[in-house]
């Protein structure tokens, strides 16, 4: 005789977990609009193999966090109106292969722990009150280095000194000036 279990409920749970129970609810609560949704799309037997195949090789707290990714996507699909659901399909129709490549890249962000590292550096420079002028001198700062990084020679103390006569040094120097001169007012 086989005994029947729930494969959302581990051995220490009484019942359903939280993510299930609320999974559960979108379902009854919108399950004609999933239906109705899902007639209309070849790829939902695709997703539900790959779905089927992850979770038949997942240990449980992979599926746990499985549903409780499902029930934000569901509750988030739930918040949305059905002009701004159409949007998205819209916009992933139009552009899919775009999207894919911009999750993908994401995924690959947060695996290599990149990703946290990056939204720092963003918060930080968003901090920063960078007005034009100064961007675009870090531009050309940055191209400078670029360039200077390709074309160094070794020069000795008197070749140094000849290239202080060089246009381009010249306007160099007069842009340190410039710095220096702002950074001390």
């Amino acid at each position: 005789m086989a005994i029947e279990t729930d494969p959302f409920t581990t051995e220490e749970e009484e019942g359903p977990s939280e993510g299930e129970q609320a999974l559960r609810e979108a379902v009854d609560e919108h399950g004609e609009q999933l239906a109705a949704a899902l007639e209309h799309t070849d790829e939902f037997e695709d997703l539900l193999e790959t779905v089927m195949l992850v979770v038949s090789t997942a240990d449980e707290d992979e599926i746990e966090h499985v549903i409780g990714s499902l029930t934000n996507l569901v509750a988030a699909a739930d918040d949305l109106s059905s002009d701004e659901l159409t949007r998205l399909v819209a916009i992933a129709r139009e552009d899919g292969d775009a999207l894919a490549d911009a999750l993908s890249l994401l995924v690959d962000l947060q695996r290599d722990g990149s990703l946290e590292a990056l939204l720092d550096t963003a918060r930080t420079l968003s901090a920063l009150e960078v007005d034009d002028d100064a961007a675009d001198g870090l531009n050309r700062l940055t191209a400078a280095l670029g360039e200077a990084e390709r074309t160094a020679e070794p020069v000795g103390p008197l070749g140094f000194a000849r290239s202080l006569f060089g246009r381009d040094v010249r306007a160099g120097l007069g842009y340190m000036r410039a710095l220096l001169r702002s950074l001390g007012a």
